[in-house]
């Protein structure tokens, strides 16, 4: 069994790069910093045990040795496209970060599918990433009078196309007589004959 058979390939966790006949062989899951993803790395002691196109690599954090890619991109290996192989990946610019994920395909390793974070809009999404939505718009949840016919707060402010509506039903209560304040306008039975 050759010990790079998953070299380069996408990876999640360590154990995604262990085979099961090799479970010695010291394969590591490494994240790049750039966003794009974690790949496998191959146990090595100097650079002519690694694939082409590739050196070996002492980590600084544990001392391990490891093959990694010239220029520092992996591609989907054919193996890592029999077994649709995938990785967490990210987008990040001044608004945040966003996580996605890639896999391989036929077509090769798929582009990261994670949103590209943006400032908060009043969406019902969590532009920024940062796991809470429409944040900026505290107003959103609370109780409010719509465009129905009464005075009645009997709706909620939502974030709707990317403002903030009240949503309420159109119909409205109308006063009838009964002793009660039926419209919410704080004349009981106010009723027009």
């Amino acid at each position: 069994v050759d010990v790079h058979l998953r070299y380069c390939a996408p990876c999640l966790e360590d154990n995604d790069c262990i085979d099961d006949w090799m479970p010695n062989a010291g394969s590591v899951c490494v994240t790049y910093s750039d966003g794009s993803g974690s790949y496998c790395a191959t146990d090595c002691s100097e650079h002519s045990d690694c694939p082409e196109e590739s050196y070996c690599f002492v980590r600084p954090e544990d001392g391990r040795a490891v093959c990694m890619p010239d220029n520092g991109l992996c591609d989907c290996t054919e193996w890592a496209i029999d077994n649709e192989a995938t990785t967490s990946c990210s987008v990040t610019n001044a608004q945040g970060t966003c996580g996605g994920v890639r896999s391989c395909t036929e077509d090769g390793l798929t582009q990261c599918d994670a949103l590209t974070p943006a400032p908060e809009s009043c969406n019902g999404i969590d532009d920024d990433c940062n796991g809470e939505t429409d944040e900026s718009f505290p107003e959103a949840g609370e109780v409010c009078d719509g465009e129905d016919g009464d005075l009645c707060n009997d709706g909620f402010m939502i974030c709707a196309d990317g403002a903030l509506v009240c949503d309420e039903g159109p119909e409205g209560r109308a006063e009838i007589c009964n002793g009660l304040d039926d419209n919410c306008d704080e004349i009981v039975d106010n009723i027009s004959v």
